[in-house]
């Protein structure tokens, strides 16, 4: 039976895709959208939130071969995810117009949404690969003829 926390986890993961655009790839957008034109950026800042949107519904069902292959779709966003809220980062260190506090507020918030994913994805594929490591020597378990 597959307890309502799974659903939950899909559902809060989808609703921080939202939040996920307002950290990082906000400033990527906005920084390199006069250099790269609008569809170009466009894409680079969109492809890893719709990756880890993808991730998310691999939360629920890990054991099968699509989740886990959306799970590494996620993990996939998160890692190019982070550079992008890294930049955000630098751009304050190096003394960024206080007027992108949005950007600032968001990455801090990417960061923290982005770790709590990798750690859930990490504990569900460790658990599905556990899974399936069990069920092959259960298979292989009687004596040999």
């Amino acid at each position: 039976m597959r307890l309502p926390f799974d659903r939950f986890q899909v559902a809060i993961g989808k609703i921080a895709c939202l939040v996920l655009l307002f950290g990082g790839p906000l400033a990527v957008y906005d920084d390199f959208r006069p250099i790269l034109g609008k569809v170009v950026a466009l894409v680079m800042t969109i492809a890893p939130v719709v990756l880890f949107y993808f991730g998310t519904d691999g939360l629920a069902a890990p054991s099968d071969g699509i989740g886990r292959f959306f799970l590494k779709l996620g993990i996939t966003g998160v890692l190019l995810m982070v550079p992008m809220n890294v930049y955000v980062y630098w751009r304050l260190a190096q003394g960024a117009e206080r007027r992108e506090g949005l950007q600032l507020t968001g990455a801090v918030i990417d960061t923290v949404i982005l770790t709590v994913f990798l750690v859930l994805a990490a504990r569900a594929l460790r658990r599905s690969r556990s899974a399936a490591e069990s069920a092959f020597h259960r298979q292989f378990d009687g004596p040999i003829e």
